[in-house]
């Protein structure tokens, strides 16, 4: 009976304890951590008020670690969270903690009614942000041990926060430490620090953006997007219960708009897209930008906290979210042509970050849509990675324009070297041309004081040449004159006398052929009439002949075309009738065969017809060759007929000619006494003309001696002026030398400017 009596009375305490969540509430070793139970009860605002009573009597709810409730209908809200622990025997000299996460809302912490913490203002103002971790350290005089039972209060005092309490954790200090220590790296050291990564990275590229002439856009849209990156995390940097929150919300909200439309503006000028078409580029900018300015000047004027979220919200869906995905699309695109087609892999450090983005983003919308609080916020470090990778793609970009600076440097150091020695050279030719030059000089002021004198002495002569020439001048207008009046008279006295002998010669000769035409002409024509007398005899003849024998054959030819006309005729008739004699005569049989016998005479009498026909048209053809002679009979006493009619054309032309040929012989009698005495008037004329030249070439003479003597004077200054030329041909040969030196000089430069 006892031993059942301990039995039911341990059993009993074991359903007690578990019922109201003591037995499972015990920290019994220090490697261990508890996790405390809460009870929610919700009322208004009653600072340090539900800490202390019974937890049933006063209506609390176990907390199922959710949103918290809104079923009171107060002004000023405030929760309290109670939960008890036990604490073993064994822990009493061990350093404990109480430790949750991050909240957003202003909260106290009390132990076994003591208040032991606090985190922000719910007094006079509000400020709810609160990023860290607390490690709230547990004094050996608030906890009890052994069977005693240790009861945790938590009140906060939120406006409008909703998200639920994290995890009341006891545990040692230590361990509670370092639980808070990589919760707050987490939440917010590391991204303090990617703030500052951020800042150095804003000053960074601005200072590329202007190394650049500000002519890469890439690197501005960067640096500030680095810019509103610190932007975006402000609220979380710079957190503490003395800021205002409300300009931190400002802040961090409005960053996140303008950080989405700088990556897109930079995504754009770093993947080139809608370089050929700027109109179209100018107006997605302006797409992009207008939108992201205007919602972050809407949040910059909101007043509280609420409506900061409320907005910031709209904008996420509606603004910041297609912004990403646009960028995404216009990223995708540019490394897939970059991979396959430029096989340039540097844009996928780019891609990876942008990944991060997406990925961290999703991860922390989906806490949001679930009111969860997760262990850290990742956007953070999306962005952080984001940044980082764009980053690396500009280094390996800006390394890869240092390597080529550099090679461009090796290459300028070698020019500079050629530079140098071109520059030795020029040196060396600008020396030889001032000697050069100073030599050219002299040799020209000699060459002038040459030309100088010849220039005065060929004046001098040439004043004497123009004298002479004056002289000259008149003597050539004498003989021109005296040249122009003999090669028009003695020419034409030349040319009197020439015809008139022509003519006389030809007068004579003329009148011997003329003698010997005329008696030519006439024995001519006495042959000429007896032939004329013999053909017309013989062409009676033949023309009598001829006619009777056409009047015969045209009577023959007449008649055998009848005869012929006929027997053609009744051959044809015959040889037809023996046809059909013959078809009747097969047609009756034995009846027409006596019949058929009689065609058969015919046939052959048509036959015989024939034969006859064939040898009238022999006759025929015989009588063909008759009219053939007798045509040419005709044709020669026509051609006797025509020869008669043109010889004695040709007598009566001989005849009017030894009439003509008489009457030409008197006028050429008349001709040759007038030739005669023209040639005499020719002669005299000469002789006057051979006293004239006499006389002048006596003149011509004497102008000729003295401009002998001009010509020799001139011949004088001449060989004077040659000794000149030679000196001035050795200035000359003395100027090449100098200009050859300049040409080796610039060879030598230009071989430098080639090196």
């Amino acid at each position: 009976m006892k031993r059942k009596y301990k039995v039911f009375i341990i059993g009993l305490c074991l359903f007690v304890f578990h019922q109201f969540g003591f037995a499972d509430n015990t920290l019994s070793d220090a490697a261990d951590e508890v996790v405390v139970e809460l009870f929610i009860l919700e009322s208004s605002l009653d600072e340090g008020n539900y800490i202390t009573e019974d937890i049933h009597e006063i209506g609390f709810k176990k907390y199922d670690g959710k949103n918290l409730p809104q079923d009171k209908d107060v002004e000023k809200r405030m929760y309290t969270f109670r939960g008890e622990f036990f604490i073993h025997e064994s822990l009493r000299q061990e350093k404990l903690a109480l430790h949750f996460g991050p909240s957003d809302y202003p909260y106290q912490v009390y132990i076994n009614g003591i208040k032991v913490f606090t985190s922000g203002i719910f007094r006079d103002g509000y400020n709810s942000s609160n990023y860290s971790s607390p490690n709230i350290f547990l004094s050996q005089d608030l906890l009890k041990y052994g069977q005693e039972k240790n009861e945790v209060a938590v009140q906060i005092y939120p406006k409008y926060e909703i998200s639920p309490l994290d995890t009341v954790t006891i545990l040692s200090y230590n361990r509670g430490s370092v639980k808070a220590f990589f919760r707050d790296l987490f939440n917010v050291h590391l991204i303090q620090g990617s703030s500052l990564i951020a800042f150095i990275l804003f000053l960074y590229f601005l200072f590329l953006f202007f190394a650049h002439r500000c002519k890469e856009q890439k690197y501005l849209f960067f640096s500030l997007t680095c810019l509103f990156v610190i932007f975006s995390y402000f609220n979380i940097t710079y957190s503490n219960n003395m800021v205002n929150q409300v300009v931190n919300e400002k802040i961090s909200r409005f960053g996140f708009p303008l950080t989405a439309m700088c990556l897109l503006l930079f995504i754009i000028e770093y993947t080139q897209s809608f370089a050929a078409k700027k109109k179209l580029k100018i107006i997605i900018k302006l797409g992009v930008a207008v939108p992201a300015i205007i919602i972050a000047f809407v949040i910059a004027l909101q007043n509280t906290k609420q409506s900061i979220h409320a907005v910031f919200d709209s904008a996420m869906l509606y603004i910041i979210l297609p912004i990403l995905l646009f960028s995404a699309l216009l990223l995708f695109r540019y490394v897939f042509i970059a991979l396959f087609r430029n096989k340039n892999y540097s844009p996928l450090a780019v891609l990876a970050g942008f990944i991060m983005i997406i990925i961290t983003s999703s991860h922390d919308m989906y806490n949001v849509m679930n009111s969860l609080t997760p262990y850290a916020w990742t956007v953070p470090y999306g962005y952080l990675l984001m940044v980082l990778s764009i980053f690396f793609s500009l280094s390996l970009e800006q390394s890869q324009v240092f390597m080529q600076s550099e090679d461009n440097r090796k290459e300028v150091e070698k020019k500079n070297i050629s530079l140098r020695k071109m520059m030795d050279n020029i040196s060396y030719v600008a020396t030889n041309l001032v000697e050069s030059s100073t030599r050219l000089k002299g040799n020209i002021e000699k060459s002038m004081e040459v030309i100088e004198n010849n220039r005065e002495t060929n004046k001098a002569m040439l004043e004497k040449i123009i004298k002479q020439f004056e002289n000259i001048e008149l003597i050539i207008n004498q003989v021109t004159n005296r040249i122009t009046t003999s090669s028009q008279r003695i020419p034409k006295a030349i040319n009197h006398q020439t015809s008139a002998v022509g003519d006389v010669n030809s007068i004579m000769s003329k009148m011997k052929q003329d003698i010997e035409a005329t008696s030519a002409s006439s024995i001519e024509t006495s042959n000429t009439a007896n032939k004329l007398a013999h053909i017309a005899d013989e062409s009676k003849q033949i023309v009598s002949e001829s006619k009777k024998t056409i009047d015969k054959i045209t009577e023959y030819s007449e008649f055998i075309n009848q005869i012929l006309s006929s027997i053609e005729d009744i051959t044809e008739k015959t040889n037809l009738l023996s046809i059909n004699a013959s078809i009747e005569a097969a047609n009756s049989g034995v009846v027409g065969k006596g019949f058929s016998v009689i065609a058969n005479e015919i046939r052959n009498l048509a036959a015989k017809s024939k034969k006859n026909l064939d040898t009238s048209f022999e006759n025929l053809s015989n009588m063909k060759n008759i009219i053939l002679k007798s045509n040419q009979l005709t044709d020669n006493v026509y051609n006797r007929l025509f020869n008669i009619i043109n010889e004695s054309k040709r007598s009566a032309l001989k005849i009017n000619h030894i009439t003509d040929l008489i009457e030409q012989q008197k006028n050429q009698s008349i001709n040759i006494l007038q030739s005669v005495e023209s040639l005499l008037n020719d002669t005299v004329e000469i002789n006057k003309l051979c006293e004239e030249e006499q006389k002048d070439d006596e003149k011509i003479k004497t102008t000729l001696v003295d401009f002998r003597g001009s010509f020799e004077t001139i011949t004088g200054l001449l060989k004077e002026q040659e000794e000149k030329e030679n000196e001035l041909f050795v200035s000359i040969n003395s100027i090449k030398d100098v200009m050859s030196e300049n040409l080796n000089n610039v060879d030598i430069l230009n071989a430098s400017l080639k090196a």
